[in-house]
């Protein structure tokens, strides 16, 4: 599998972000997120958790760090979608044990009826050694 992200990163120069000793706030931190192709709603909450630990990394430390986030949120939405996918088809067999549950009601009951017949038929008349029941 190949992640575009991760090119795209480091193409686009992160320099505010990836100085060791540099100031590093939250709104920086949620641009290379999002330039990493991480959804501005999650961007904004990890970058709230990963402000305090950038301060003491290096240049490359934060490019993994926000390489292996990037990553991370890359193969939850990919999981997500697959999630999304076998509850569609779980709910589709469902929907399909449930029709053909109903199907083996109403066979039930006509075997029901069936066997009431054959009952009331053995019991009416003379039984008799020729007598086929049919």
């Amino acid at each position: 599998m190949r992640w575009s992200w991760r090119r795209g990163a480091r193409e686009s120069g992160d320099e505010t972000v990836e100085h060791r000793g540099a100031p590093v706030g939250r709104e920086e931190i949620c641009q290379a997120l999002e330039r990493r192709g991480v959804a501005l709603e999650f961007s904004e909450l990890l970058s709230q958790r990963l402000e305090t630990e950038f301060h003491d990394l290096t240049m490359e430390s934060r490019r993994a760090m926000l390489d292996g986030v990037a990553a991370a949120f890359e193969l939850q939405r990919e999981i997500g979608g697959q999630l999304a996918r076998s509850v569609k088809g779980l709910r589709e067999v469902e929907r399909m044990m449930g029709a053909f549950s109903g199907e083996l009601s109403k066979l039930d009951e006509v075997l029901e009826v069936l066997a009431a017949y054959v009952r009331r038929m053995r019991s009416s008349g003379p039984a008799g050694e020729g007598r086929t029941l049919h």
